[in-house]
């Protein structure tokens, strides 16, 4: 407690999901279509990874 009041609880990770239940990613996509993002723009960078050669 500070100053009389519950500021935190410590759960184990189990007893988290189990109450909360598992994270999904439809909620991630129901809070974005939901925010007012008209500003924002999503892109998705482009990323290219080490290329090593291969005997075909």
């Amino acid at each position: 407690m500070v100053n009389g009041k519950e500021k935190a609880v410590i759960l184990s990770a189990e007893d988290y999901r189990r109450l909360c239940g598992e994270p999904k990613g439809d909620v991630l996509v129901q809070r974005l279509a939901e925010a007012e993002l008209i500003d924002v723009e999503f892109g998705q960078p482009k990323t290219r990874g080490p290329v090593r050669d291969v005997a075909l």
